[in-house]
Parts: structure tokens; sequence; C-alpha cells
């Protein structure tokens, strides 16, 4: 497991709550398997692995739902989508700078799966022959 620190102060800390570092930004700090830590620099500038694109594979499209909705600060309503396509794995990839809209229909046009924006913070899915 890898801590990084973007900006401010990052306090890593062990189930009992003791602190073993404190990252300041740039600055990484790993956990391996066998429970071993080490402390890294980071590239000065770098972006956490979190703010980038990303390739999804055989990930369920409920999951990339979720991560579409953290990342644009959007609320999907699913209601009128079954469980079983919700479940579906599907390959996408997440591209923010293409902005919503794009990252929707990349998600759910392999599905039949069409949308409509309630407001700028509501998205509705429509089912499948909609």
């Amino acid at each position: 497991m890898d801590v990084q620190c973007y900006t401010g102060r990052v306090m890593v800390s062990n189930l009992d709550q003791s602190v073993i570092d404190t990252l300041r930004p740039g600055e990484t700090f790993r956990i391996n398997q066998q429970q071993t830590t080490e402390s890294l620099k980071a590239e000065k500038g770098e972006k956490p692995s979190w703010t980038s694109d990303r390739q999804y594979k055989r990930l369920p499209l409920i999951r990339v739902l979720k991560e579409i909705e953290y990342r644009f600060g959007v609320e999907i309503d699913t209601k009128k989508i079954s469980a079983s396509i919700l479940a579906a794995e599907i390959n996408t990839a997440l591209e923010k700078s293409k902005g919503l809209e794009h990252n929707l229909n990349a998600a759910l046009s392999s599905k039949g799966i069409k949308y409509k924006m309630i407001n700028e913070q509501k998205v509705e899915l429509l089912p499948p022959g909609s």
C-alpha cells in the first residue's frame, strides 16, 4: 500500500493509532505484505494516480458509475436499471478532461443505456430500449 501526500501534510499511523510517519508534499510512504515500510520521494509536482485518466477492465458497471459520481460530483439515479445490468462487467476508460457526458457515454453505450440530465448534479439512467 502506498500513501502519497500531494498537498498539506498526511499522518500515517498503524492500527493502534501510533504515528509511523508524517508526509509532506511529494513524499510517499509504502508498506508491503511483509509489513516492512519505506519512505519514498515522488517527483516534484507529480499528481496522485487517482486524479489521472484510468482504464477499467472487467469492472461492474455500478462501480464505474460510482467512480463517475465521485469524479464529477454528480448523483446518478440507477433505479430504472436492472441489478443484473448494473452488475455486468464492462471495459472502459474515464477521461476527466473530456467531461461528464463523454464519460457517461463511454460507460453506458455497451449496455444500450441512455441517460437524461436532470440538472448539473443529477443524472437519470434510462433502461435499454428507451
